[in-house]
């Protein structure tokens, strides 16, 4: 029987997955009309696209402390280190 967290884990991740196709969809459209957007549009389908793919791979990956990761983006790389403070 699946537990309540692996039950919202699941959704989420879908959710995030769902969330990114439709905002590639709009880079795809972006990159082959970039006169239809204005430069704030581009700069939040950007955000969202980070934001996005970023969620995606840490929802992937078994974050523990002391552990770190790099995840390599279409517009570059971020880094996470999740120390304890």
């Amino acid at each position: 029987m699946s537990s309540r967290p692996d039950e919202l884990y699941d959704v989420i991740y879908q959710q995030t997955e769902k969330q990114h196709e439709q905002v590639l969809r709009l880079v795809k459209e972006m990159t082959a009309h970039p006169e239809s957007f204005s430069e704030q549009e581009k700069e939040k389908i950007n955000r969202m696209d980070i934001a996005l793919q970023t969620a995606t791979d840490i929802l992937e990956n078994l974050m523990t402390p002391d552990t770190q990761m790099s995840i390599v983006l279409r517009q570059g790389r971020i880094h996470v280190d999740l120390t304890k403070a």
